[in-house]
Parts: C-alpha cells; structure tokens; sequence
C-alpha cells in the first residue's frame, strides 16, 4: 500500500516570519537532530493564517528537506503552531495504524534511506510531496 492511503499529506506554509505573534512557525532550524523541538530563535506569524495548516494533536510533522529527514506526532497542549513549506502535515485517514506507528516506519533507517533516493533538487534538496505520497509502506 502507498502511504497516501494512510494519511492526508499536505505541504507546510510559505510566510514571512515575525519576531512576535500567537502562532509559532516552525523551521527546520527550530529541532536539534533527533527532531526534537528546542527552545529559543522562536519565530511567528504576524498575519492569521489558514486553519488548515494549523498542527492538531494527532498530525505527524514531516521535514522534507535532505539530508535530515524526521517524523514527529505533534500534541495539541504544545501550543498553536504551523510549519513551514520544508514540513509536510501528515494526518491519519484509517484506523489500521497509529500516528506513533506511522512516526516509527518513517523514522526507521530503511525508510530513511528511501526518501533520501527520492530527493530532487541541486543546492536544497526535497522529498517532492508526490513522492512521498506515493512511498510504499510495508509495515
């Protein structure tokens, strides 16, 4: 089965960042390597953005950009966030697997290696939101 049979994929958000507002705009910049989020450099959005990339407990964050790929189950008491166009939203369409268990097979060393063949792109390379869709999940 392809993963978009699983979850809803959606790319994150183009914006202009701001040093202050109500909703936290996520960058790569913002989690340390094992894709933990850290404290400090936050930046927001000024403007009221879509609903629709706003994170709901549930959603799995996907970074996108080569070499540092992680996936994340994001919880709603975290706050009011929305990440940025180098993050998919990843939301469950089935109950056949958990966001926890879809997190663990994107994070796992075989999938990893998948996604960086898929990469496209010289200086910035990305997992296009096509092929990602169409990732074979066997789990």
């Amino acid at each position: 089965m392809k993963l978009k049979e699983l979850v809803n994929v959606k790319r994150g958000l183009v914006a202009r960042a701001e040093e202050q507002g109500e909703i936290r705009y996520l960058r790569l910049a913002d989690f340390n390597e094992e894709g933990q989020l850290q404290p400090g450099n936050e930046r927001f959005l000024g403007d009221q953005p879509e609903e629709k990339y706003l994170l709901k407990a549930g959603d799995i964050l996907m970074s996108i950009l080569g070499p540092r790929y992680f996936a994340l189950e994001f919880a709603e008491e975290e706050g009011k966030f929305i990440p940025n166009h180098f993050f998919n939203i990843l939301n469950l369409k089935t109950d056949r697997f958990t966001s926890r268990e879809i997190v663990e097979y994107l994070n796992s060393q075989p999938v990893q290696e998948e996604l960086d063949s898929m990469t496209e792109g010289e200086s910035i390379r990305t997992v296009p939101t096509k092929s990602l869709k169409d990732l074979r999940v066997k789990m």
